[in-house]
C-alpha cells in the first residue's frame, strides 16, 4: 500500500520494466480502478523506467496498475494493483510528492 495522500496532493507512480535480453522499450499506462489516470497514459520508458505524477485522484481508495505496452522483444504485461488512499481535504504543499512505486519483470509474462 502506498502512503495516503489528501485530495489535490501530487503523487508519483513509477514502473520499472526488467528483461533478460536488453533494456525494454515501449510505454506504461497507469490506471486507477481500471480507468486511465488523466495525463498518465502512454508514458515512455527511459532506461526501463516510466513515471507519472498526478494530483487528479478523487477522495477514496484506488487500485493502481501499470500496463506495459510490450516491444519487439518483451510481451505486454500488467503490474499491481497497489492501493493508493486519498483523503478528503488537501494538505499543505510539500516539497516532496508521495512516492508509490511498483515493478514488473516483463520476461515473466511471455
Amino acid at each position: 500500500m502506498a502512503e495516503p495522500g489528501a485530495a489535490g496532493d501530487r503523487v508519483t507512480f513509477t514502473a520499472r520494466i526488467l528483461g533478460n535480453a536488453g533494456t525494454p522499450s515501449g510505454s506504461v499506462s497507469f490506471d486507477a480502478d481500471a480507468n486511465p489516470i488523466a495525463g498518465c497514459g502512454g508514458m515512455a520508458l527511459s532506461g526501463g523506467v516510466a513515471t507519472c505524477t498526478t494530483s487528479g485522484l478523487a477522495e477514496g481508495t484506488h487500485a493502481i496498475t501499470g500496463v506495459y505496452s510490450g516491444d519487439g522483444t518483451y510481451g505486454a504485461a500488467q503490474a499491481g494493483p497497489i492501493t493508493q488512499t486519498v483523503t478528503g481535504s488537501a494538505s499543505a504543499p510539500s516539497s516532496s510528492s508521495l512516492p508509490a512505486s511498483f515493478g514488473m519483470d516483463s520476461s515473466s509474462y511471455m
